[in-house]
């Protein structure tokens, strides 16, 4: 895995409403190219180089190594970027068509300029390459129990990341930002991510999942948002316990949609 281009000093405009606590970190470093970019797999063949954009911990960077020739991850030491825009203004022309395959997951939603962004992933790719995202839609996350502390997370969480210059359901807007973003020949898909208890992995999973988002509700966005005079510290505490009880609820199950979109730069 290369590192050529995050080697540099590069930095977001937007705020991470993420932010990089432990508990954020260890649900990115769980994440593999077969759940999180199962999408793009029967596009790529052994001799493409690939650039993984905001590729965060790397495990899905180190999961495409096995499947194409080389691949390079880039992400900022502070805040998940996307690093050809930040290039922009230097306006590498050493960078243009570098790139077989340009690739970013979960990304796009935490930018404020999604287009531009979007229109430097095309300026490295070849052509005939390969441009592809993939972004969830967080009005679309349910639960079950229903219950009033998950239900506020959502409203909360989405208005955070909209004031951090975002956009949470960026998954709906995929295609019309790669339209938007010069390009005519692409395929739109949606893939769901389910969280039940259907095995003893599935099981550790769920409660992993609703651990991490109990912690990040308290210390990563959670803060933010009592700061934007969006709910209080106490609704914080009450959403971290919802996330706790349907962890443990055998019986829950939760459920959310992404967009995934492969291009093709003509």
């Amino acid at each position: 895995m290369g590192a050529s281009i995050s080697d540099q000093s590069l930095r977001a405009m937007e705020r991470y409403t993420h932010g990089h606590a432990a508990s954020v970190v260890s649900q990115h470093g769980a994440r593999t190219v077969e759940d999180s970019a199962q999408f793009l797999l029967p596009f790529l063949r052994p001799h493409v180089k690939l650039l993984d954009v905001g590729c965060g911990p790397g495990s899905i960077t180190r999961g495409f190594a096995s499947r194409v020739s080389s691949v390079v991850g880039v992400d900022s030491s502070a805040e998940v970027i996307a690093t050809a825009k930040a290039k922009a203004a230097e306006r590498d022309s050493e960078e243009d068509e570098t790139f077989d395959v340009v690739f970013a997951h979960q990304l796009l939603q935490h930018l404020s300029e999604p287009l531009r962004a979007l229109q430097e992933m095309r300026r490295v790719c070849k052509a005939g390459g390969l441009v592809a995202a993939r972004e969830v839609a967080y009005s679309t996350m349910q639960g079950a129990p229903v219950l009033p502390g998950l239900h506020r997370w959502r409203e909360v969480y989405m208005m955070t990341a909209r004031r951090n210059g975002g956009e949470p359901d960026a998954g709906l807007y995929l295609k019309k930002w790669m339209n938007s973003a010069g390009f005519t020949s692409l395929r739109f898909t949606t893939s769901t991510v389910t969280h039940s208890d259907s095995g003893t992995d599935a099981a550790a999973a769920k409660r992993f999942f609703g651990e991490s988002w109990a912690t990040r509700t308290l210390e990563t966005f959670g803060p933010q948002a009592v700061a934007f005079g969006f709910c209080s510290a106490g609704e914080l505490d009450e959403m971290a316990a919802a996330w706790r009880s349907w962890a443990q609820d055998s019986s829950a199950t939760f459920v959310y949609v992404n967009g995934e979109v492969v291009a093709e730069k003509t």
